[in-house]
């Protein structure tokens, strides 16, 4: 790795519940800068306990407002958008996407975390947001 690269490389892991996962788990910390992106006030202090990056405990979107988070049974299913259950109920394990708590949080861009310096430069992006990819 070392002749690759003599500056670290930047990732920004955008619904980071569960913290980094392969490739980025097996780069030695000295080679990268992570920012995990976790709107779940739960799991943002969580992934803040485990160390694993600057934890920036907003969700991305394209404006700055405030949106529902459904927290889901299946919490690695939870989104902004509200589980359509009797669409869902044709697929086992239904109740794995049913809501058993809802949020409200915070969005912020990604130019404003820039603009305000709570982001640097980014070299890799992970999304994995359930839906919303687009509105990043």
């Amino acid at each position: 790795m070392e002749n690759i690269t003599k500056n670290r490389l930047s990732l920004l892991d955008i619904g980071a519940r569960d913290g980094i996962g392969w490739p980025w788990s097996s780069v030695k910390g000295v080679y990268l800068d992570v920012m995990l992106v976790e709107p779940d006030p739960v799991e943002a202090k969580l992934l803040e306990e485990q160390g694993q990056g600057k934890v920036i405990p907003y969700a991305l979107w394209n404006e700055e407002t405030e949106l529902t988070l459904y927290i889901n049974y299946s919490v690695g299913t939870s989104s902004v958008f509200k589980p359509n259950i009797s669409f869902l109920q044709q697929f086992e394990d239904a109740q794995r996407f049913e809501a058993r708590e809802e949020i409200i949080i915070k969005t912020k861009t990604i130019d404003t975390l820039a603009q305000n310096k709570e982001i640097d430069s980014i070299d890799f992006t992970k999304i994995d947001v359930q839906g919303g990819e687009l509105a990043i």
